[in-house]
């Protein structure tokens, strides 16, 4: 009788220890991302990127989860938004194309409703990985202050009380950084839901709990980790770069709302988005601000009792904590590698942070000598002031500057990785046509190879009721340059027949932007007339 009191006694702790996870349940996500940019303050113009894909979590007990990322694409935005970056897209509109990821499962520690660490397959590219820790970042809710720190504003939840409410800060990773964050948790009203319904899709879920409202702010000013990529920053002094504000010129945010249901022990993730903004001003002296920001939204759908046990990760590779890391972009792989793992240690609090944030903000208006003072203080917000940042190239190792199309634009890689691109071939015909220019120096103001770009091309069959689209990009004539010489080519097209879609992406390659179709199937081939030099 003693022993089987035990037992329940043990499954009770394993069972509380999963928090949002039921073993033998399967929990389906839908996920919905976008990144968009616009110089929002002088036209309502967006381009970036929406994302969707499925996200599976099996619970194998004992603080483990077992997740996939299935049917994953994207399409590319280039288009006016009245309503803002808020605005719904059509899905007639977006031309979905898969994203070439692997699909292998992942496995995900937890304890206590935060991610301790995630293992993958070796084999799978960095690039992957840091997608698979973006979706993931959703759904770590520490609603019971696991990674807290010392703030004279916090407010915990009692652990043995049926209190909805508290307020305290963490130092929390996610895909942005592992940064303080500010948890504001309380009682959902069932009337919001009423006029909100996608926040709790599954509400019977709740049984005899209540919904839960989870908000998270992150301050990007006090951080164990912050990935950034910057350049010419060097002599702004006075703040740090991808802090939560530079002056004016630069301010950055991030908001998590996450809506459970059931109790602060016991709970189901119905929804989680997570919201960042980048305010900047294009030029430091400009008036008006330009603006990107990435939602990411994962909303659950559908819940499954299953008895078999989830596939497993075949060749693990621990890759640390949530936090992004960079491609290697001249390296023979660009495979995961392992990061930071979360680890209590002593941190700067939140109330050191704000003293240490007083006295910079003193020094920078009374101390002369603020340029050598804020370097120094600056390592206050990472363990070592330079561990973050890329190391000089020499001569002979180029920067592997990360926003490069040429370094990391192929699968994360330099387009010398690129196994459908011979770059000797094309530099030569390109220094072979530009010789050939020069031995006439009187036509180079009318022949100027320079003058060419690459763009995708479209042809109209059966009195327009056909569109065919070239699947790679052509050499075509930039702006106020004509063609002085075009040659036949045989070409791949796409085609399709007209329609709403089909008329998007003809007006897109007439204003001058190149769809992507590399991935769509061949048509058929034909042949196209191709500029071969322009002139002004």
């Amino acid at each position: 009788m003693l022993s089987t009191y035990f037992l329940c006694l043990l499954v009770g702790l394993s069972a509380a220890s999963d928090y949002a996870w039921k073993s033998g349940t399967e929990y389906q996500y839908q996920v919905r991302g976008r990144t968009l940019a616009s110089l929002h303050q002088v036209d309502n113009q967006y381009a970036g990127v929406v994302l969707k894909a499925q996200f599976i979590v099996r619970p194998k007990g004992d603080g483990v989860l077992y997740g996939r990322l299935q049917d994953t694409q994207y399409a590319q935005v280039h288009a006016k938004l009245p309503g803002g970056w808020k605005s719904q897209i059509p899905e007639s509109q977006l031309a979905y194309r898969p994203v070439q990821m692997s699909n292998k499962p992942f496995e995900i520690i937890m304890k206590n409703g935060t991610v301790q660490e995630l293992i993958v397959d070796k084999a799978i590219p960095n690039w992957e990985a840091n997608i698979i820790k973006s979706v993931i970042s959703q759904i770590q809710v520490d609603v019971q202050g696991e990674n807290m720190i010392k703030s004279r504003y916090n407010q915990p939840a009692e652990r043995d009380s049926n209190s909805y409410s508290a307020e305290f800060k963490t130092m929390e990773d996610t895909v942005t950084g592992k940064c303080e964050t500010l948890y504001d948790i309380d009682e959902l009203p069932e009337y919001i839901l009423q006029s909100e319904p996608q926040l709790a899709p599954l509400p019977h879920l709740k049984a005899d709990g209540e919904f839960i409202d989870v908000v998270k702010t992150r301050n990007y000013s006090n951080c164990d980790e912050r990935i950034v990529y910057h350049y010419g920053l060097h002599e702004m002094d006075d703040w740090e770069p991808a802090s939560a504000a530079m002056g004016d010129f630069f301010l950055k945010s991030s908001v998590s709302r996450v809506i459970l249901s059931g109790n602060m022990k016991r709970h189901t993730i119905q929804s989680s988005v997570t919201t960042n903004k980048i305010v900047l001003k294009p030029t430091p002296n400009a008036h008006q601000k330009g603006l990107v920001v990435s939602q990411m939204n994962v909303t659950l759908y559908k819940v499954n009792a299953v008895s078999d046990q989830p596939q497993k990760v075949s060749q693990p590779q621990t890759i640390g904590n949530l936090v992004y890391r960079y491609n290697s972009p001249y390296a023979s792989s660009n495979e995961a590698r392992e990061g930071s793992r979360n680890k209590h240690r002593q941190r700067r609090s939140a109330d050191q942070y704000e003293q240490q944030q007083h006295k910079r903000q003193y020094r920078a208006r009374y101390d002369d000598s603020s340029s050598s003072s804020s370097s120094s203080s600056s390592s206050d917000s990472i363990e070592s002031g330079n561990q973050w940042q890329q190391d000089k190239p020499t001569m002979t190792s180029p920067p592997e500057t990360p926003l490069l199309p040429y370094t990391v634009g192929y699968k994360g890689q330099s387009i010398k990785n690129a196994q459908n691109i011979n770059i000797v071939q094309a530099v030569q015909k390109l220094a072979k046509q530009i010789g050939q220019e020069l031995q006439e120096p009187s036509q180079m103001q009318q022949e100027d190879t320079l003058a060419n770009k690459q763009q995708t091309q479209y042809v109209e069959e059966d009195n327009g009721q056909t569109l065919c689209f070239t699947v790679r990009p052509l050499p075509v004539c930039r702006s106020g340059c004509q063609a002085s010489k075009k040659i036949v080519k045989n070409v791949e097209v796409h085609c399709v027949q007209k329609s709403n879609v089909s008329q998007l992406w003809k007006n897109q390659i007439e204003k001058g932007a190149s769809p992507d179709f590399s991935l769509k199937p061949v048509t058929k081939s034909i042949k196209i007339k191709v500029a071969q030099s322009c002139h002004a």
